[in-house]
């Protein structure tokens, strides 16, 4: 499995390694799907375009509360990730600070419409 190869396709990279808890976040393992052993990865998410990193918004609420943005210089708790590989095609990514999953939202519009928010409680569509 090679999760570089995926984001690159989207113009990011990922930073893996670079930022490795020393345990499982119990809310992450215990909400975490179930994939194959050896099918997930802790990784940082560097958007190329920007050269920064992914960070899942913990401290905010209502609209902003989860949101992804890419503005970090550096890679932290903040900005570290659970990748995993589902069934080959299908991937999840949960945020170390929120211990929820990134989803594409849909219930906004315009340049709002697809935010990446840290958010949910479960995989789905």
């Amino acid at each position: 499995m090679n999760f570089g190869n995926i984001f690159r396709a989207f113009g990011m990279t990922l930073a893996v390694g670079t930022v490795v808890p020393a345990a499982t976040p119990a809310a992450i393992a215990d909400t975490a799907p179930t994939p194959a052993a050896g099918q997930c990865e802790w990784v940082g998410i560097i958007s190329q375009e920007k050269s920064r990193a992914w960070s899942a918004r913990n401290s905010e609420v209502g609209y902003k509360e989860g949101m992804l943005t890419a503005t970090a210089a550096l890679l932290g708790s903040s900005e570290t990730f659970k990748l995993c590989n589902l069934d080959n095609t299908n991937y999840v990514i949960a945020a170390l600070t929120t211990k929820k999953y990134v989803s594409a939202e849909l219930d906004y519009s315009g340049a709002d419409y697809g935010m990446l928010r840290a958010r949910s409680t479960g995989v789905g569509d």
